[in-house]
């Protein structure tokens, strides 16, 4: 296009963050580069250094894409050339545009679209992506083999025109300069961009037309027909794209190249300019000579070798399932090969291009989908079994192995997770993937710190509380024995159990407990028994921490936190497990019990029997967990099940870590990520017990939550929570009695308590009474009314106070509350955002929520679940784990 030309991009705003291109050829990205420099930092990643380096940043692209910089792109730019791993990498590069807010533009050529291609690119992952398709690029050089240049080229050498056979071929010719402008008019256009751009010509042009127009240009020259074994290809061109050029001015474009002395005869170019051959037709004999000697052994080689990989698969995942590992990694190393056979004999042998594209496409898909997940299967295997013989103690070089097997997991788990995102597993090993979604988010997102915390560099010791989610507290559970973790390179070095009682029995040193538990537990010191006092399980572990070390004087990294219910799915998992000391076989149905009555039944301070069967117990365990025939598949879902819902807790002294956790919901606190905006309003709602009668009641208790929120047309929110609890337990029962409940409430900021229930009725409150100096005194006499005790925690208000459920018997505790200008009533658009809190230790709470709302707005979309009554909605559930209800709402 002229030099003259306006600027190409027309925005008032400075733009500060780079740009990214990657374009292995690097002809179009090396192009846009060039343009974009001028006004910002671009980086570009090609196979060729770009003679120009003002504000450009380049990445060397060799065989394979390379560590792209981890940075914030405004545009990113992919231009496809036909490379596999282009290909791949495409979901990465949507999820940092949607990550970040930018754009991804993929460019392609119409030679190199099919079927296959914008099949894959449907996806609903790529629904914010543009996608750009132009035609036969030529150039002001002439230099590249298409039918505009190859006449330029005749002009200038022999000054005629020679026209391949009937001259009817369809051709669609594009100027380079126009396709680099549409791509950065599509870039930083502030409009509605189309999802699919055509830069070609609506209307194709013939060779003959083609020569027509430069006749006209030039009108010394001739023309001729001339055959020839070229032959125009056919393109594919999918539907729903959006024309730039109705009308392409082709003649303008052409009169853009450059001509000595304005004509187009000229001297030959020392480079012959050709189109290329059309391949040789066979005839008969050869072709039946191919068939059954070149095409049909090929075929029933790569059908054959692919049956030959999915056996492999199927079996390797079979028997991983069955803990056989050793079985499980020669199934995949099995796979792989015979894979890749498959993929040699389809792709280096033509048996496969007499058959329609549909079910060419089709078949060396299904070769590679088969090969990338037999490839990834066997990674994590081998990397499985490196880190089983880390911690049996058999690895010369622990932490070097380890960091191997980190960087082989996180590979495996990418390739997996884009081809899940793409559909491209099959269904069955979909399916095994999917009931390992919980532990396998943890992993990638946690991976990277956990060489620091297995003890690698130096001696590791953590904390394990045993918590008796049966007594609950705050944080899971009441604390009836700990366990004491040694790491070293990776394997445990040390594991022992003891009762708290022996831990708390050497503290020499008062520490004053909160106030619920010196209020209604009724103790004037804080042991370690009852330190997991906090909603914040990060604040609770750092208490048990302090507490553990001032009574033992051992310093320890971290703190994990487990109730009955991770060791009952643990159970679940490896099976019934014999306890030879007790001649007991314990399984997940008569775990509890079992426990209960020989670590609880005759109890007394000093007694050694609960932490000689909890050690007995956790010893069968482990040696059936590392040596045992179990299924690690099963072992695996169970412990990511149990991370999710919050029965398995962490928190560590190293702060970075610390915050890996805390920011991957682990930690058990309610560390909000959300954002405020004017036109959301972020709900919050925890209900948090603690049990403070001594007592095992929760096994008989039954916890049922409602809440009902209401949405007025002025903005303003009411809320009211209530709880039905149902004791029942009865006078003989054996771990029963009257639950005495400090209950705590968490609601959003701002939230203004209006009233506190009991059973339907309001009651008086008054601020509770947290001086131990006066509610110890012995004239003291507690007021009539309700004490309410309120506190702002991590911008969560907290309300909590002290209730009883008698045995056998029901109560219902509401509490209602509003919010001023929680919703701005003048957006057209808006949304509620409710995020649950479920506290650690609780199994399966029913919950339902009433969302009450004006005439003046209607529901636009919403959660599954949701049912929408028209002008309320309902929604039910299990509080399972934490979880978040969106809803929106536009006016009517």
């Amino acid at each position: 296009m002229p030099n003259d030309q306006p600027a190409l991009i027309a925005t008032e705003e400075k733009q500060t963050l780079p740009i990214l291109i990657v374009d292995k050829k690097g002809g179009f990205g090396t192009m846009l580069a060039q343009k974009l420099q001028e006004h910002f930092l671009v980086v570009l990643v090609s196979k060729d250094v770009p003679d120009f380096h003002k504000n450009l940043i380049h990445v060397p692209y060799k065989r394979k894409i390379p560590t792209i910089p981890d940075n914030t792109f405004t545009q990113i730019f992919v231009f496809y050339n036909g490379e596999e791993e282009v290909l791949e990498m495409l979901p990465s590069f949507m999820k940092k545009a949607n990550d970040t807010g930018g754009k991804l533009i993929f460019i392609l050529s119409l030679f190199q679209s099919n079927e296959k291609i914008f099949k894959r690119i449907s996806h609903h992952t790529y629904h914010s992506m543009q996608t750009i398709l132009y035609g036969e690029v030529f150039e002001q050089k002439a230099t590249s083999s298409n039918v505009v240049n190859f006449f330029v080229h005749q002009a200038r050498g022999k000054g005629k025109l020679e026209i391949p056979n009937d001259g009817m071929d369809k051709y669609y010719p594009v100027f380079d300069e126009d396709v680099i402008t549409v791509i950065i008019a599509t870039a930083f256009s502030q409009g509605k961009p189309n999802k699919l751009t055509f830069v070609f010509p609506k209307v194709p042009f013939t060779a003959l037309s083609i020569a027509r127009i430069i006749k006209k240009i030039n009108p010394d020259l001739s023309f001729d027909f001339k055959k020839s074994k070229y032959k125009a290809p056919n393109l594919f061109m999918p539907d729903g794209g959006v024309y730039v050029y109705t009308s392409y001015p082709l003649e303008d474009r052409i009169r853009m190249i450059p001509a000595k002395h304005d004509k187009w005869i000229e001297k030959a170019s020392s480079k012959v300019l050709k189109l290329p051959k059309q391949e040789l037709k066979f005839n008969f004999k050869t072709f039946l000579l191919s068939v059954l000697v070149a095409t049909m052994l090929p075929l029933i080689v790569s059908v054959f070798s692919m049956g030959l990989g999915l056996f492999g698969l199927y079996g390797s995942v079979s028997a991983f399932s069955r803990g056989e590992v050793q079985a499980a990694e020669g199934f995949a190393g099995f796979s792989k090969s015979s894979f890749e056979v498959a993929d040699f004999t389809s792709s280096n042998f033509p048996a496969i291009y007499f058959f329609p594209e549909p079910f060419r496409s089709n078949f060396t898909d299904s070769i590679l989908r088969g090969k990338r997940v037999s490839v990834a299967g066997l990674e994590l295997i081998q990397a499985f079994v490196v880190v089983k013989n880390i911690t049996n103690g058999e690895s010369k070089s622990p932490k070097d192995d380890y960091l191997k097997s980190i960087a082989s997991i996180k590979n495996s788990l990418l390739t997996l997770s884009q081809m899940r995102t793409e559909g491209q597993i099959p269904p069955s090993i979909e399916k095994k993937l999917a009931d390992l979604d919980e532990l396998i988010g943890i992993v990638e997102n946690t991976i990277d710190a956990t060489p620091e915390l297995l003890g690698f560099d130096e001696e590791k010791k953590y904390l394990i509380l045993f918590q008796n989610n049966m007594e609950l507290r705050a944080g899971g559970g009441f604390i009836g024995s700990y366990g004491l973790l040694t790491l070293r390179d990776g394997r445990v070095k040390d594991f022992v159990v003891n009762d708290v009682y022996d831990a708390d029995g050497q503290l020499t040193t008062h520490v004053e407990p909160p106030y619920a538990l010196r209020r209604y537990l009724g103790v004037e010191h804080w042991f370690m028994r009852d330190s997991n006092y906090s909603i914040d399980f990060s604040a609770s572990g750092a208490a048990a921490a302090d507490l553990f070390e001032r009574s033992v004087d051992v310093t320890v990294d971290g703190v994990i936190g487990i109730d009955t219910v991770f060791l009952k799915k643990i159970l679940e998992a490896v099976g019934p497990v014999s306890v030879s000391d007790y001649k007991e076989t314990v399984n997940a149905d008569n775990f509890y019990l079992l426990t209960q009555t020989h670590a609880e039944k005759n109890f007394f301070p000093g007694s050694t029997q609960k932490k000689d069967f909890l050690r007995s117990l956790f010893t069968t365990l482990q040696l059936k967990v590392f040596e045992g025939d179990i299924s690690y598949f099963d072992l695996i879902k169970k412990t990511g099940e149990a991370i999710k819902e919050k029965h398995v807790l962490f928190a560590f002294k190293n702060r970075a870590v610390e915050e890996v956790f805390k920011v991957n919901s682990l930690t058990g606190g309610f560390w909000d990520e959300r954002t405020s905006k004017t036109d959301t309003f972020l709900d919050f709602l925890g209900i948090v017990d603690s049990n403070l009668g001594s007592n095992k009641v929760n096994y008989y208790l039954k916890r049922k939550i409602s809440h009902g929120v209401n949405f007025s047309p002025s903005g303003n929110v009411t809320a009211v929570a209530v709880v039905d609890f149902e004791n029942t337990s009865t006078k003989d029962s054996i771990f029963g009695g009257d639950y005495k409940n400090y209950m705590r409430f968490i609601l959003p900021e701002g939230a203004v308590l209006n009233a506190v229930s009991i059973d339907g009725l309001a009651i008086e409150t008054t601020p509770a009474i947290t001086e131990p100096s006066i509610f110890n005194d012995q004239t003291f006499v507690p007021p009539s009314q309700l004490e309410i005790e309120t506190s702002v925690v991590d911008g969560k208000n907290i309300i909590g106070f002290f209730l009883i459920v008698p045995t056998s018997s029901k109560k219902k505790i509401g509490v209602s509350y509003s919010i001023a200008n929680a919703l701005n009533i003048d957006s057209d658009k808006f949304s509620y955002n409710l995020r649950l809190f479920k506290q650690p230790g609780t199994v399966d709470d029913p919950y339902a929520l009433t969302f009450t709302y004006p005439n003046s707005i209607k529901l636009s979309d919403k959660n599954i679940g949701i049912v929408d009554l028209g002008g309320k909605f309902v929604f039910e559930s299990k509080m399972l784990t934490d979880q978040d209800i969106i809803i929106n709402f536009v006016k009517r």
